[in-house]
C-alpha cells in the first residue's frame, strides 16, 4: 500500500454487497492534495450515491516514511493495492504527502469493517508486513470509524456526509 504518482480505476462489484453501486471513477494518487483533477464533474454524483448506501464507514490510515524502493516492493504494493480495492464494500482512498515528501499517508476507506480485516491479513499484506523495513522508514497505522464528516462544500470528499 502507498506508492506516489499511482492512477487507478475504482469499480465496485455488484456481487460484493447487496448495498453496492457500480462506480467507474478514476483517481490519481500521489500528488499532495490527491485529488482528481479531470473528473471533478463525476464527485458530486458519486458522493450523493455514496451517501444513500453507506450507513457505516471505517478507515485504515497507512502512514510511512519511505525508504528505497525496489521492483519487488512495487509489485508486492500493486498485488495489495488490488486486494484492497477487490475487497467488498471498498469505497475509495487518498493519499497525502508532507511539503518535503519525508512522510506520506495513505487512507483507504470501506463501508464494513470485516472487509478492512480481511485485507490486514490477506497472504501479501502479510507478507509487506514482514518485511517492511527493507522500504520504509518507518510506519504507523491508525484504524478508525467514521463518525462525522464535514466542511464548507468546496470540494467533494470521499467521507462527505458520513
Amino acid at each position: 500500500m502507498g506508492s506516489p504518482g499511482d492512477q487507478r480505476t475504482v469499480e465496485e462489484n455488484k456481487a460484493n454487497s447487496s448495498k453496492a453501486v457500480e462506480l467507474s471513477a478514476p483517481y490519481t494518487r500521489g500528488s499532495v492534495g490527491g485529488a482528481c483533477h479531470r473528473h471533478k464533474s463525476l464527485m458530486p454524483l458519486l458522493a450523493t450515491l455514496l451517501r444513500k448506501v453507506i450507513q457505516h464507514m471505517f478507515s485504515a490510515a497507512f502512514i510511512w516514511e519511505p525508504g528505497t524502493y525496489d521492483a519487488e516492493f512495487n509489485e508486492l504494493n500493486a498485488l495489495i493495492e488490488a486486494a484492497a480495492v477487490a475487497t467488498p464494500g471498498f469505497i475509495g482512498v487518498e493519499e497525502w504527502a508532507s511539503e518535503d515528501g519525508k512522510r506520506r499517508n495513505a487512507t483507504y476507506y470501506w463501508d464494513r469493517l470485516d472487509s478492512l480485516k480481511a485485507l490486514s491479513v490477506h497472504p501479501k499484506h502479510m507478507e509487506a508486513k514482514r518485511r517492511y523495513a527493507q522500504w520504509y522508514r518507518g510506519y504507523h497505522v491508525v484504524i478508525s470509524e467514521v463518525v462525522k464528516s464535514y466542511g464548507d462544500g468546496a470540494f467533494e470528499h470521499l467521507t462527505r456526509g458520513a
